[in-house]
């Protein structure tokens, strides 16, 4: 069923009115799809031609007076050669180059030479090579003059998981660089990105005690006989001249946990395992004849030094016990501290100071104290003046010697940013240079004001030619 027509200008007879054929080069006839009778309709309108629409089937069909056929036909004619064109095409990008090739024989040359860095592989018959330690990013190998590590480090890679996963993130910007860049600039920034370089900084050490030094030292009232003297020849109680000699000694253990247990009537841990010499000595130097009590409790002193090994997990554990007496106050027996001590591989060594003649209380139990030593493996020292006690601790020291192991970090630094970095200002550039590039090729022509009908809202509009 036809519509009726939409007559837009009316006054015209029907009869008066003329199809305009579906193809303004052919004869008349055929029918108009919506969007081209409203472009057409609206061209007619701004030229000032009455026109009327009707319904055709599936198609439109415009109608114009008679008289005015031939000028709508010259104005929509000039209306599709202007618009032949429009809107333009939108701009091709640059093609991407085909890489395909170059990127399969990368990553089989990538995952051999990984393959190759983890097995001890000889070539030529040399030695094993060190891939890592021959080619990695050293700071120090590079600020010397091997700048070639700063291209040999972006081969190397740490596991499957680290070569794989830079590659399949660096795909994210192949393809836009390959685009801007062209293949050559574009891989080289890429592929220095997806090797993640790292800068390697100075070695961090940490030395690890492989042994537990106690200190067990008398502070029974004996001890401040003066009968000592010091370094300068100056007469001393005997606490004065131990600590000048354990002093010196300490300053020599560095890499050593050592402890701090005093005694007198009874024992008292003054330091703790600590690798902090410098806070054993003052603690050492602070301590008092009689603060521990007059009396000399040797036995137990070993008994709370025992305890204090409980807990360590070092290789090697000594004592050194320093006393001017014999035993008076203890509620173990020296004797039977020392098997305690042997079936715990605790050494002791012990060091006996002051007259030998002495009787009483006061009498120096050098028998007992060679004991000790022996049942734990350990030495006995006599030391009658601050010579020989200063040599005592010299041998002592060569005895225990000093064991450390340390253990070195090196931090990691990447760099992987800075090649990112690059690309994409250099992505930006070339974006930037094409626009401004295209913008100066642009000729500037005096225009004239046309009309034109809008593609998308079948507005008119006038546009500079």
């Amino acid at each position: 069923m036809l519509e009726p027509p939409i007559d837009i200008i009316p006054g015209h007879p029907a009869e008066d009115w003329r199809p305009l054929p579906a193809h303004l080069e052919e004869g008349p006839g055929g029918t108009l799809s919506r969007r081209r009778m409203r472009s057409w309709s609206l061209v007619l309108e701004a030229r000032r031609i009455p026109w009327q629409a009707e319904r055709h089937g599936f198609g439109w069909q415009l109608l114009v007076p008679a008289g005015m056929l031939e000028a709508a036909l010259r104005e929509l004619r000039q209306y599709e050669n202007e618009n032949r064109d429009w809107p333009p095409p939108p701009p091709q990008g640059t093609p991407l180059v085909d890489n395909r090739t170059t990127t399969i024989w990368l990553l089989i040359v990538l995952g051999l030479f990984y393959n190759l860095t983890l097995h001890q592989v000889d070539l030529a018959g040399h030695h094993p090579v060190d891939w890592k330690a021959l080619g990695n990013a050293h700071a120090g190998k590079i600020m010397d003059g091997q700048w070639w590590r700063l291209v040999t480090a972006l081969t190397l890679h740490a596991d499957w998981q680290h070569l794989l996963g830079n590659l399949l993130i660096g795909g994210i910007f192949i393809s836009r660089l390959c685009r801007d860049l062209r293949s050559g600039p574009a891989w080289l920034l890429l592929l220095t990105a997806l090797a993640r370089p790292q800068w390697l900084e100075p070695p961090i050490e940490r030395s690890i005690p492989t042994r537990d030094l106690l200190l067990l030292v008398d502070l029974s009232g004996s001890m401040e006989h003066q009968d000592f003297t010091n370094a300068a020849g100056q007469s001393v109680d005997r606490l004065t001249a131990a600590k000048e000699v354990l002093g010196d000694f300490l300053a020599r253990r560095d890499g050593d946990r050592v402890g701090l247990v005093v005694f007198g009537s009874a024992p008292f841990l003054q330091v703790p395992f600590t690798t902090d010499l410098g806070l054993c000595q003052q603690l050492l130097d602070e301590t008092a004849v009689g603060m521990a009590g007059p009396r000399t409790a040797l036995g137990d002193a070993i008994g709370l030094g025992i305890r204090l090994f409980e807990n360590s997990d070092v290789p090697t554990k000594t004592m050194i016990a320093l006393t001017d007496g014999n035993d008076t106050d203890s509620a173990v027996p020296p004797a039977e501290a020392a098997r305690v001590a042997k079936d715990r591989e605790i050494t002791i060594h012990t060091v006996a100071m002051g007259d030998p003649a002495t009787v009483g209380e006061e009498k120096l139990d050098q028998e007992s104290l060679k004991a000790m030593a022996n049942t734990t493996g350990g030495d006995f020292f006599l030391a009658m003046n601050h010579g020989e006690l200063a040599g005592i601790y010299d041998r002592l020291d060569k005895i225990e010697t000093r064991e450390v192991k340390t253990v070195s970090h090196r931090p990691r630094r990447d760099l992987y940013f800075w090649p990112l970095a690059v690309a994409l200002l250099v992505s930006l550039a070339a974006h930037a240079w094409r626009l401004w590039s295209g913008r100066l090729a642009t000729p500037t022509a005096p225009s004239t004001a046309r009309l034109r009908v809008n593609a998308r809202t079948f507005e008119l509009e006038a546009i500079e030619q």
